[in-house]
């Protein structure tokens, strides 16, 4: 694992990697391959150490809800797992099982 910086910017910023990004968009796009890279960027990605997201309430901390770890599928999935922690909030459950997801399970 990485360690987390302070702050947002001070994330490393991977020069090979975003050469090969910009190869690959040209390789997509003729136009995309004349174009040049305006901003390079970094971040972490938000995964628990097993992998899976962390969705439910957080123990210890009542009225206190996460959504987080879904890595680069994380946006993807945010339809559903937006639906499944809302759920859980106003009703107690949610209509799919996020037993296996809880923040919990580190506890």
């Amino acid at each position: 694992m990485a360690p987390v910086c302070e702050a947002p910017g001070e994330v490393e910023v991977r020069r090979e990697v975003t050469r090969r990004l910009a190869s690959t968009m040209g390789e997509v796009s003729t136009e995309l391959a004349q174009a040049p890279v305006e901003l390079e960027s970094a971040c972490h990605f938000p995964f628990a150490p097993d992998g899976l997201p962390m969705l439910g309430a957080v123990p210890g901390t009542p009225g206190a809800f996460v959504a987080t770890g879904g890595g680069c599928w994380g946006i993807l999935m945010g339809p559903a797992i937006g639906l499944g922690v809302a759920e859980l909030m106003l009703d107690g459950e949610a209509t799919w099982d996020l037993r296996p997801f809880s923040p919990g399970r580190f506890t």
